[in-house]
């Protein structure tokens, strides 16, 4: 488990069959909201942020994962190591990087109790959007609640979906983000979403990250990735629209589960965007968490305030 307070609660329903939740519903009893009627878009520029908690890059290769390997032979696949002395290797201080696009050191979330978190001054992507280019329609999908709670996401979004995954289990809700994240894409017209997928993490706490139990979790996210992509492609108005997609993860995660400290698999990160300006099968060093805000606000066209103070540069702009 890491530093500090929990990830989130390991619950016992998260022990059960991965391979079924590519198929199943959200959990019995529930509360499951639909997903919400968003302001149409004004943007043909349109980035979908893919977040995986606790997803080891590393076993992708050995996941039956075609939506994931197809991106990384059509954009650019970058892996890094967190600074561990900067804070614990941990959902809030990663997820808190890659929504601000800074370090901890000014967001100021070092572990999950979210202490000295400085959202005011370095907010969310979603949030400084709203500031910049409020007539952009975004939506936020997730299952870890303090990403909502906490402010670390949602703020600014048009639309959200939030579920309680340490209540009620993560498999169930990831299904239900899945379906709301693709019924919104399909059929609305969104400008930026931010879709979060839980039960990665939670299979590794549980099992490990080198056994059969974690690569079916790679692979029914993967699935939802799938899904998404497919959503993008079907809307009637796809080809008149510049799609980014990026995938990214927040910490990694020992062989036999556990994250928080400074080693190596802990530390592992990556990111994931394919997109225009995107260099297809590209493999370069250097790519960071700080990276996905700059790459969704250079995508949209936005140029960064030099008062941002982003840590980040776009994966685009090289």
């Amino acid at each position: 488990m890491p530093h500090g307070i929990p990830r989130r609660t390991v619950l016992a329903a998260a022990v059960a069959t991965v391979a079924a939740a590519a198929t199943a519903g959200p959990l019995a009893g529930a509360a499951r909201a639909a997903a919400p009627t968003l302001p149409k878009g004004t943007s043909k520029n349109k980035v979908l942020v893919i977040g995986m908690d606790g997803l080891r890059h590393d076993r992708i290769a050995d996941a039956d994962a075609p939506a994931l390997k197809s991106l990384m032979v059509d954009g650019t696949f970058g892996a890094g190591l967190l600074d561990a002395s900067l804070a614990a290797t941990s959902s809030g201080p990663g997820w808190s990087t890659i929504s601000t696009g800074v370090w901890p050191d000014k967001h100021g979330v070092k572990d999950n109790s979210f202490a000295g978190k400085n959202y005011d001054t370095y907010p969310g992507f979603l949030a400084r959007l709203d500031q910049v280019r409020p007539e952009l329609s975004t939506y936020a999908a997730l299952d870890w609640k303090p990403l909502d709670t906490q402010g670390t996401v949602t703020p600014g979004a048009d639309g959200k979906n939030v579920y309680d995954g340490d209540a009620d289990g993560y498999e169930g809700h990831d299904a239900t983000i899945a379906d709301e994240a693709e019924s919104v894409i399909r059929d609305q017209h969104p400008d930026v979403l931010f879709v979060y997928f839980g039960n990665t993490d939670i299979v590794a706490h549980n099992k490990g990250v080198m056994g059969k139990a974690y690569l079916d979790a790679i692979a029914v996210q993967d699935g939802y990735t799938g899904r998404l992509l497919a959503a993008i492609k079907a809307r009637p108005t796809y080809a008149d629209e510049n799609w980014t997609v990026i995938v990214t993860t927040d910490h990694g995660h020992l062989d036999g589960g556990g994250h928080g400290g400074g080693s190596t698999e802990e530390r592992s990160v990556f990111v994931l965007a394919r997109g225009p300006g995107i260099p297809a099968g590209a493999t370069p060093d250097g790519i960071e968490q700080v990276d996905v805000a700059a790459t969704v606000f250079h995508q949209l066209g936005i140029e960064p305030e030099a008062g941002w103070g982003l840590d980040g540069k776009s994966v685009a702009a090289g």
